[in-house]
């Protein structure tokens, strides 16, 4: 365990700070480019790994080995929710793809790999999770559609 000392916990350290504030960074620079310079797009795309592989790094670190597989699929997950969320409530395409991606990365995930390595309460635990990640991924994605379709 590389963090000895009591006081280090899981996503509120130095570590995950670091990686929070370099894709911030990153994501901020997205904002603030022109629309027509090439690296607004990098930057963009640069932020999200940054990210998901801080949170990699958080669960590796502070999560006990045997739990690691399903809260690896847990982050994969939520950031593809919120991803998904707040592109539907900035109607911005790009993020919609990325969450949507990141959904469909859980999805085949967990029917590949985690259904037949997991004891039967995990099971039960990531089919609910997956279930209503995919329910409120659908009804988002409904009403997003019907508020562009007015506009």
């Amino acid at each position: 365990h590389p963090y000895p000392s009591s006081t280090a916990i899981i996503i509120l350290n130095v570590d995950f700070f670091l990686f929070l504030a370099t894709s911030g960074l990153h994501y901020y620079l997205h904002r603030r480019l022109q629309q027509k310079d090439p690296l607004k797009t990098l930057f963009l795309y640069a932020s999200i790994p940054i990210l998901v592989i801080g949170s990699f790094f958080q669960v590796y670190d502070f999560i006990p080995s045997r739990y690691q597989t399903l809260a690896y699929t847990s982050i994969i997950s939520g950031y593809g929710l919120i991803f998904t969320f707040y592109s539907f409530i900035n109607y911005d395409a790009r993020l919609r793809k990325i969450g949507l991606f990141f959904l469909s990365l859980v999805i085949l995930k967990l029917y590949l790999y985690d259904f037949w390595n997991m004891g039967t309460i995990a099971r039960i635990f990531a089919g609910f999770g997956l279930g209503l990640s995919l329910v409120l991924a659908g009804i988002f994605y409904t009403r997003s559609k019907k508020k562009l379709e007015k506009q």
